[in-house]
Parts: C-alpha cells; sequence; structure tokens
C-alpha cells in the first residue's frame, strides 16, 4: 500500500489527505494545532465564534461542498448574510459595507503588513496614510502579505509583554 504525509490540517491538507485516501493511501496528516481548519477554524471572543482568517464558502464552490457532504458534514452548512468585523481593545467593530470602512476612525487601528510591488496597493497606502510593517517588494496578495508580517507583530508584542525592565533585574539607571 502506498503511504503518504499530508503536511497541514487546514482545508487545502483536509482535501488533499481525502482526495488521497479514497485513492487507497495510506495517510498521516500532521498538524501542529490541536484543532484541525487552520486558518478557516474559529476562537472564543466574548461569546463569539470568530474566524482566524476570513474565510469563506461561496454557494458556486461546488467541489468543496460535494466535499463536505461525502465527509457526513455538509448539514453543517449554515448559508448566512456575510458580517465582518475587527476587535480592538475588547470592543468588536463592524467592517463589511464600504461605509463602516468610510467611518472616521475605521482603520485609525490598522496595520499594513506588507507593501506589494503593484502600484495600486502602494498608491492605496499612501491614500490611507499607513507605512508598512514589511517591504520586500514582492507580489503577496493579502493573506500572504499579513501572514508574512505576523512573526515580526509577535515579537515586538513580546517584547513590550514579556521581557523583564531594568527594575524587574535589580538594575539602576545611571
Amino acid at each position: 500500500m502506498k503511504r503518504a504525509v499530508v503536511i497541514g490540517g487546514g482545508p487545502a491538507g483536509l482535501k488533499a489527505a481525502h482526495v488521497l485516501q479514497r485513492e487507497g493511501v495510506s495517510v498521516t496528516l500532521l498538524e501542529a494545532d490541536q484543532v484541525l481548519g487552520g486558518l478557516a477554524s474559529s476562537f472564543d471572543v466574548q461569546g463569539t465564534r470568530i474566524e482566524r482568517y476570513y474565510h469563506f464558502i461561496c454557494r458556486g464552490d461546488d467541489d468543496l461542498v460535494e466535499t463536505l457532504h461525502g465527509l457526513g458534514l455538509g448539514h453543517k452548512l449554515r448559508w448566512v448574510s456575510s458580517r465582518m468585523a475587527y476587535f480592538v481593545d475588547g470592543t468588536l467593530y463592524p467592517f463589511l459595507t464600504p461605509l463602516e470602512l468610510l467611518r472616521p476612525g475605521a482603520l485609525a487601528n490598522a496595520v499594513a503588513g506588507h507593501r506589494s510591488a503593484e502600484p495600486g496597493h502602494q498608491a492605496l497606502l499612501e491614500r490611507l496614510g499607513k507605512r508598512p510593517l514589511l517591504e520586500l517588494d514582492m507580489r503577496l496578495g493579502e493573506a500572504s502579505g499579513a501572514l508574512a508580517a505576523v512573526p515580526l507583530l509577535r515579537l515586538a508584542a513580546a517584547a513590550v509583554t514579556e521581557v523583564a525592565t531594568f527594575a524587574e533585574w535589580g538594575l539602576e539607571r545611571r
């Protein structure tokens, strides 16, 4: 029997494992997180389930819908109007319609993860007055560009929350 290892239990990894297994391949699925779903999984914020990253299934995603039905999960699909928001300082702000986007201060807490080499992206960031965290001169999409900046943001947060102060080390300023 053929064997395969699939790294990552997100939607693509799960689909790859499913197809391989259907073809008679013995599959080992490796996932670092405690839950499957990758960036399509969710977590709880004040009693509301929030996606780790904006993912959705369109009614036209026939292959995915068929796969979910084949796995016995089709009954869990719920077709609802999209709602999107961002979470800052304990508050959930709506962020879906153009009017919500144009609301004064709507982008005050937004961070540009990267600047694409695309001229349109550069013009947008200039118009918004946003300086990107990374300038790699690459054509990254929204998702990959945002993910590229995550380690930098985690490092910055750790520097603020986890590094001991001079006082905690028993050192004096001179």
